[in-house]
């Protein structure tokens, strides 16, 4: 999968947690449903209070208004992780 095909399959979601098909416990402070966007139906970026975008990959954290870094970040790694080959 290429990185223009990754970000087709982005999808706004009003509550992620709700939306994802494997198991994920996203919550906010006051217990509202996390925001964001959800790729190829098992991969995520949250969306923070303040507007900005929150990715977590493995220990890393990066929380930016640049969707699109954070984007490639998030490709990066599913392919490293052999994920696009698990979805053929």
């Amino acid at each position: 999968m290429q990185f223009e095909q990754f970000v087709a399959t982005r999808k706004w979601s009003d509550d992620v947690e709700n939306d994802l098909s494997g198991d994920v416990d996203l919550y906010t402070e006051d217990g509202l449903p996390v925001k964001g966007w959800i790729y190829c139906d098992d991969l995520y970026i949250t969306q923070t209070a303040s507007g900005s975008y929150n990715l977590v990959v493995e220990r890393d954290v990066y929380d930016t208004a640049d969707l699109e870094m954070l984007e490639h970040k998030l490709y990066e790694w599913a392919a490293g992780e052999g994920f696009f080959e698990e979805k053929s």
